[in-house]
């Protein structure tokens, strides 16, 4: 998980530092694109000294846009996140770098009494104009996803299969290991201290035990009305032979 995620755990000599200016790449477009604001109103760590005071918005009253400063405080923000289908693997697709099913989950907080404290209409709309680069984004969640594997399933051989490429940016098909797990409906978000949760499971594909992570970024955050944040799902390799199934499937009781 990325430091300005809020993580302080390091993978030793993890990459290259050819490598390494990739994932950073990644999850600088995690922390400065698509979840900045978010990271800025929680208080998440940076590697900056001075976070900013204010941040801009886009007021649209009738034809007329006006984009202006507020403070931190009083600044409303949003978070588009981008949702598709799951992993074309896990659908029995053919390998494809298309993102099936696109949409985005749009989340926004409006401080109380924000147009009346600025002197703005009430007609007015506040503009957010989400740029996702789906492709960047997945990559991003496949490099937590198999850098989680390696770190939790300590001693666990698997065939990484395209993942490294897929991260790397080598691989174009990447929805075909990166989906969207809807299987909960977008549930409620979590108990107030699990601000990401990574879990691991199996997914059987023929005679393959595929290695099948779900990771939900500030899953603790969400909306009054119990909507929380996605679920991503990565298929990050291969098991190899019958112990490494025994450690990721619990015994029946």
């Amino acid at each position: 998980m990325p430091f300005s995620l809020g993580a302080n755990a390091v993978l030793p000599k993890a990459s290259c530092r050819r490598c390494e200016a990739v994932t950073s790449y990644l999850d600088g477009y995690l922390a400065r694109s698509v979840y900045y604001d978010l990271r800025l109103h929680m208080g998440v760590q940076s590697r900056r000294r001075e976070k900013p005071k204010t941040r801009p918005a886009t007021i649209s009253v009738g034809e007329k846009d006006r984009t202006q400063e507020f403070e931190l405080a009083d600044h409303p923000h949003f978070i588009h996140l981008p949702i598709w289908s799951r992993a074309g693997i896990m659908l029995g697709d053919l390998s494809t770098n298309e993102f099936n099913e696109q949409a985005l989950l749009s989340f926004f907080n409006v401080p109380d009494g924000f147009f009346e404290k600025y002197g703005l209409s009430k007609d007015g709309e506040i503009k957010s104009q989400p740029k996702i680069n789906l492709n960047t984004f997945a990559r991003a969640i496949a490099k937590i996803g198999y850098a989680a594997a390696i770190a939790h399933l300590g001693g666990l051989v698997f065939r990484p299969l395209v993942m490294p490429a897929i991260i790397l940016g080598r691989y174009p098909n990447v929805p075909y290991f990166v989906g969207t797990d809807f299987s909960n409906h977008i549930v409620a978000p979590e108990v107030a201290h699990v601000r990401h949760k990574i879990e691991y499971g199996i997914w059987e594909y023929g005679r393959l035990a595929l290695i099948r992570m779900t990771i939900r970024l500030f899953s603790d955050c969400g909306t009054v009305d119990g909507v929380g944040m996605p679920t991503y799902e990565v298929l990050v390799g291969a098991l190899k032979g019958a112990e490494g199934r025994e450690k990721l499937v619990p015994p029946r009781i």
